[in-house]
């Protein structure tokens, strides 16, 4: 029996891929924060900025290996998916490093800002995942 849906009923389809979705991104994040923060504070990296490089460079590989192969079921053709995928993640970071700015320029709370960045840019990255990074032609 497979945990595959019925791919004749569309919405199962998308929840599934969302799922997955869900499933790569906190794999992502938690690599990011056992490097970032973890080994910085186990003392297996002294600086924190080569900790953070690191930590971004493993979510980067985890992410798009992740949503090529287990989310969006993608075979090969990384020339044209790892460029798109690395062009979408700059647009983001960029856009959410401006809201952030934006917000805390307009009095909002640095923490309130990235908590609403936490809420946002997984629905954003989705987005672009499905309609620019990942989209069949």
């Amino acid at each position: 029996m497979s945990l595959e849906p019925d791919l004749a009923v569309p919405e199962l389809t998308t929840v599934w891929r969302w799922s997955r979705f869900a499933i790569v991104g906190s794999l992502a994040a938690l690599a990011y924060l056992a490097i970032a923060v973890g080994a910085v504070d186990l003392g297996l990296i002294q600086s924190r900025a080569v900790a953070v490089a690191a930590a971004l460079a493993l979510s980067f590989a985890i992410a798009y290996l992740g949503h090529h192969g287990f989310t969006y079921r993608r075979n090969a053709r990384h020339r044209r998916y790892l460029p798109r995928f690395m062009a979408a993640q700059a647009a983001l970071c960029a856009l959410m490093m401006g809201v952030v700015l934006g917000l805390t320029q307009l009095g909002v709370d640095y923490r309130l800002a990235n908590l609403i960045i936490v809420v946002v840019w997984p629905l954003v990255n989705l987005a672009a995942a499905d309609l620019f990074v990942f989209r069949e032609e």
